[in-house]
């Protein structure tokens, strides 16, 4: 896998876009994957921030900081690409058990 930062990705971008309009290119789009917190309660996630991964088949996986199944602590995702679209699929939503116990709880202060 392949780590994307959002900064590498943002430099990369402007070094296609200043690439293509040095080489006589007239225009540059961006497009959304996806549109997050479009199921309801935000079970697909919301918040999405995390870098992005790239499989060797150009599969992207990341992660949200709210949404999921339990509404507040977040989701893990891939992004399939299929034909001109990207499919989302949930892959695990974060403290589904009650207790957190997959390491997602919060560190609270005793202070």
């Amino acid at each position: 896998m392949q780590f994307v930062s959002g900064a590498r990705l943002a430099a990369l971008a402007a070094a296609v876009f200043v690439t293509a309009c040095a080489n006589g290119a007239h225009a540059a789009t961006l497009k959304t994957l996806y549109s997050f917190c479009s199921l309801a309660n935000c079970t697909d996630g919301s918040n999405p921030g995390s870098a992005l991964l790239m499989d060797s088949a150009g599969n992207l996986y990341g992660t949200a900081t709210s949404g999921g199944v339990n509404v507040s602590f977040g989701a893990a995702y891939e992004l399939v690409k299929s034909g001109n679209s990207w499919k989302y699929r949930r892959i695990y939503s974060f403290c589904t058990a009650g207790v957190c116990s997959d390491g997602t709880a919060m560190a609270r202060s005793t202070a």
